[in-house]
């Protein structure tokens, strides 16, 4: 489907072989990321992290930092201290984990002041994450009448206010403190990291990640988390299977079609975890191989497949 809103040209993609053709096989030109207002401006500080930077060197780097050593961390670190099933503390768990190896950290229980307020964040991001969530991504002009988007950019501004200062102080005192870890490893390596640059990589390594099991597997499919998951755009125009991609065109594609698929899923429309359960390949395997190897689609596709999706490992 394609829709033209104001300048931009919209494209959402329902056919899951039609949109790894365009996303995977022709990700050179179609990795690319628009230019949306909070994703793009704040949440990424102008592009500069990995979900949201453009190919090139920053990327190139961000992602490099991001797989060095965090990923064995964490594995460590989960195994160490297990898990627990209800929802509050499972994001206990998990922020235990991210913030152990990341900030040298933990928190004590569900009701630490803290941690409401970091788990408060991280679902406020994941709001405003969302393409549909913020009309001025369709109309730009709202943004200068904000009040008619229900307040939302000031909300966006507000989130990012806090955030910065935040985990500039998370920075700041764990680089003050003995031993390795992981901020440490940014400065010792070779990515040149600023403090600005450390805060944006390591709040999207929060903001990051989920469970490795068939069940959470199957939820992921069956309900995903974003009707569309992180918009695409391409560099300039492509042709793939008859069809137009203009350049700077928006692509999305539209989850709930694609996992839903009955020619990619068998009975797509029954929840049943048993499908993943002979799959014995690891995360990393599963979403990136083959197109008729691939499990679900929620973690992008080609050259920008979110790079924590090896996180699921952790749990």
């Amino acid at each position: 489907m394609k829709i033209k809103l104001y300048k931009r040209v919209w494209i959402t993609i329902a056919d899951p072989a039609l949109a790894h053709k365009v996303l995977t096989t022709h990700g050179a030109q179609a990795s690319y990321r628009p230019h949306m207002n909070f994703s793009y401006r704040l949440f990424s500080g102008g592009g500069n992290n990995i979900g949201f930077g453009q190919p090139g060197e920053i990327w190139n780097r961000n992602r490099a930092a991001g797989g060095a050593d965090l990923v064995q961390r964490l594995l460590d670190y989960a195994e160490r201290d297990g898990t627990v099933d209800p929802l509050n503390h499972l994001k206990l768990n998990y922020l235990n984990c991210i913030f152990g190896k990341c900030f040298g950290r933990t928190f004590k229980s569900i009701e630490d002041e803290e941690f409401l307020v970091i788990t408060g964040m991280v679902e406020d991001t994941m709001k405003f994450l969302a393409v549909e969530a913020d009309l001025t991504n369709y109309f730009p002009f709202l943004e200068s009448f904000d009040f008619l988007n229900g307040g939302i950019v000031n909300k966006m501004r507000e989130l990012m206010n806090k955030r910065h200062p935040l985990f500039m102080q998370y920075v700041k005192e764990i680089e003050s403190k003995e031993g390795h870890n992981f901020v440490k490893a940014l400065n010792e390596g070779e990515f040149n990291f600023s403090d600005d640059d450390k805060v944006l990589f390591l709040f999207e390594m929060v903001v990051a990640g989920s469970d490795n099991l068939a069940i959470t597997t199957e939820v992921m499919r069956w309900r995903s988390a974003t009707f569309f998951g992180i918009s695409h755009s391409v560099i300039e125009d492509l042709v793939v299977d008859g069809y137009l991609f203009p350049k700077d065109s928006i692509i999305n594609v539209t989850m709930i079609s694609v996992h839903m698929d009955s020619h990619f899923y068998k009975n797509p429309e029954e929840f049943s975890p048993e499908r993943y359960l002979p799959n014995v390949k690891s995360l990393h395997a599963a979403a990136s191989g083959k197109f008729e190897e691939r499990d679900t689609f929620v973690f992008g596709f080609g050259r920008r497949l979110c790079p924590r999706h090896t996180f699921n490992k952790c749990y």
